[in-house]
């Protein structure tokens, strides 16, 4: 583009911040800058050195100071020369700035970026930490609500007999540690395949799991698996996890209610432990069976069946498909690690009549104790 033509070239008011007046000039638009004439002198102001004084053109024109020139000010009328300016330089007229804006855009996205590492972080890593400090009674709350939305209106089953046989089992499991956790665990009528550890050391298995066991040892390693998770806090992290989580959510979200909690997604997260967290309770499932001397092989063949009704619906009012692979997944990995013991290595867990009546425990029969 040239600019020595005439449509480059118009009058202008300079205040040179020496003097109180204005001086009338002649200002050409030239590729380098403003060129300034006044009384047959000349100087140049670099498009560099140059700022507006407002965002916008104001009535009458665009005003324009020079960094390194205290008290300088010049005023530029609308017109050729001025559309010219801002063409050089579109920050001149407080329109769209590309450069701004991808600088801006940048800031943002480092911005993001920096809170999604530091979340990450966070809700890995901080919230094992967390969860020893929190108190007893945030822990029977935090109980409290998980079960009530989990469970629902869902039936516990006290059958005095299926009780006093699954306290049994229980305890079997826990002789295997040196220092047990302090847990309760209880059976509801829930039609799907489940067991979880909630806070507070509540341990939670569905009748449609009890049901599906074929012998004492797969509860047991079930059992023994979620202990596991109470020992290591492992729910209360989880706790704390999906708490951060919804803090980020409702940042990222301008401060909505997000209500993470209360979402099937939520609880979901809640059960779905981290892979290192589900290996902690492995290691601790095996250590403890073979500690108590009851067999692991019974929770290989739990996860064997497991993985063989994947995908199937279980028989029932409902037919519920088997949720037990979204909170524990099952790997062959994960399978072949419970090898069986020999049998000289290994005792009862429970009778024959004990193991019948942990099996109707929740039928409103009562059983009968050995």
């Amino acid at each position: 583009m040239a600019f020595n033509n005439l449509s480059h070239r118009t009058q202008a008011r300079l205040f040179d911040g020496q003097t109180a007046s204005a001086h009338e000039v002649t200002v050409v638009v030239s590729r380098d800058g403003l060129v300034i004439t006044h009384l047959g002198r000349s100087q140049t102001w670099e498009y560099k050195d140059i700022q507006p004084v407002e965002r916008k053109p104001g009535p009458d024109g665009l005003r324009l100071k020079h960094r390194n020139r205290q008290g300088a000010r010049m005023i530029i009328p609308a017109g050729p020369v001025l559309d010219a300016i801002i063409l050089q330089n579109p920050k001149f007229g407080g329109d769209f700035n590309s450069s701004r804006f991808i600088r801006i855009t940048g800031i943002i996205a480092a911005t993001l970026i920096l809170l999604i590492v530091t979340a990450y972080g966070v809700l890995n890593y901080a919230p094992g930490k967390i969860a020893k400090k929190l108190p007893a009674s945030w822990r029977v709350r935090l109980a409290e609500t998980a079960e009530q939305s989990i469970l629902g209106k869902a039936r516990e089953c006290n059958s005095p007999a299926g009780k006093k046989a699954l306290l049994r089992l229980a305890s079997r499991v826990a002789s295997g540690t040196d220092y047990p956790p302090d847990f309760t665990i209880r059976v509801f009528d829930k039609n799907m395949l489940n067991a979880f550890a909630l806070p507070d050391g509540r341990i939670v298995l569905t009748s449609k799991l009890v049901e599906l066991a074929q012998s004492p040892e797969e509860i047991a390693g079930v059992v023994a698996h979620e202990m596991g998770h109470v020992t290591y806090l492992h729910p209360e992290a989880g706790m704390v996890r999906l708490a951060g989580l919804q803090i980020v959510l409702s940042i990222l979200a301008g401060g909505t209610d997000t209500n993470t909690l209360g979402t099937i997604a939520g609880l979901t997260a809640l059960l779905r432990y981290t892979r290192s967290a589900e290996i902690q309770a492995d290691d601790f499932a095996l250590s403890t069976l073979v500690k108590a001397k009851i067999d692991p092989g019974g929770m290989r063949s739990f996860f064997e069946k497991v993985k063989r009704l994947q995908g199937k619906h279980i028989e029932g009012t409902t037919g519920k498909i088997i949720d037990f692979l979204s909170t524990h997944p099952v790997t062959e990995d994960r399978i072949k690690k419970f090898k069986p013991l020999p049998a000289t290595q290994t005792r009862k867990i429970l009778s024959a009549i004990e193991f019948a009546n942990l099996k109707k425990i929740c039928s409103e029969q009562t059983g009968t104790d050995s």
